[in-house]
């Protein structure tokens, strides 16, 4: 693939997403290439033999800093979003918004409206002129008048290092928590609250989110979240190890789990999971000529909804 384009963006997460969505107002070729096989980042649903799980957000929360207007608008018309209040381990309430069927669904219609190139990873990107060149997996190649990058703050550092020393630098000191996540299918219906968290060995929060039903089927589902502690702390276990591990640690809070039997298991690693510190706000997420930006949530806050007004905000920065 080689393509001359006005637009490029390298992520297809929320705020590449809102990134590419707000481009096509005043770009009239724009493309966003992901290295998954899915849009949405973060916000993700797998199927496991017809057995599903939101092991990515589990529910789309808003931002404590700023409101988004059309943020709020895209919450309230799409017809796929409810609401519902949930309680921390202190009974503290929350209100949030989840998708039906799965959380996936959360941007299916918006993905539909732009140009997006699945399995395609940015190995390297450097400047010929006035021009981006971006060296992709299987040596693809895309020339671009502008970049944005909506990854991960270690993988955009590590992308503009010789480009944007400077900004490379800032992003460098961005910060993740890692996330283990563990999937269980049960084979009935098993008696947990739909969302509830509970403290794990470490002193730390760890979360269930259990799912019962998918279109109208049964879909016994529980995934269980790790807090932040506990996942560093065993996140270079193997798989399986995981697996043992958070089970002890599940069955000790809820032993009558010990009752049902458990058809399938999965274990999945969230390298990059909650933001830690964003951005500086005196550290501009664009460069001096206006062809290159950065987003995502750690360029605002940790948030769904931050990193949507990101997405949003990188593109009238480069205008």
């Amino acid at each position: 693939m080689s393509k001359n384009i006005d637009l490029l963006v390298i992520g297809s997460g929320i705020s590449g997403l809102t990134a590419g969505l707000e481009a096509k107002k005043h770009f009239s070729n724009v493309l966003i290439i992901d290295k998954g096989f899915h849009t949405g980042g973060r916000i993700c649903s797998k199927n496991l033999k017809n057995c599903y799980f939101n092991h990515g957000a589990p529910f789309i929360n808003r931002s404590k800093i700023k409101k988004s207007f059309s943020f709020y608008n895209l919450l309230y018309q799409n017809n796929s979003i409810s609401k519902t209040v949930i309680r921390d381990i202190h009974n503290k309430p929350q209100l949030v918004y989840y998708t039906n069927p799965t959380m996936r669904m959360f941007f299916e219609e918006l993905k539909n409206k732009i140009s997006i190139k699945q399995k395609v990873k940015a190995l390297n990107i450097f400047r010929d002129g006035n021009f981006y060149v971006v060296i992709c997996n299987d040596n693809n190649t895309i020339v671009s008048k502008k970049v944005i990058l909506s990854v991960p703050a270690p993988q955009a550092s590590d992308l503009i290092k010789d480009i944007e020393p400077k900004m490379s630098q800032d992003i460098n000191k961005i910060k993740f928590s890692k996330c283990l996540t563990v999937l269980l299918s049960f084979d009935r219906k098993v008696i947990l609250p739909t969302f509830s968290f509970f403290e794990d060995g470490t002193g730390d929060l760890s979360s269930l989110f259990y799912n019962i039903n998918f279109n109208n089927n049964p879909n016994y589902s529980l995934v269980v979240r790790m807090s932040n502690k506990w996942s560093e702390f065993n996140f270079e276990y193997s798989n399986e190890q995981i697996i043992n591990k958070c089970l002890l640690e599940l069955f000790k809070k809820n032993a009558h789990l010990k009752n049902y039997n458990i058809n399938k298991t999965y274990c999945h690693k969230w390298r990059y999971s909650q933001v830690l510190n964003s951005l500086e706000p005196s550290i501009a997420t664009v460069n001096k000529n206006k062809s290159f930006g950065v987003a995502g949530d750690w360029t605002i806050g940790p948030t769904v909804e931050d990193a949507f007004i990101s997405g949003e905000k990188v593109i009238k920065c480069l205008l």
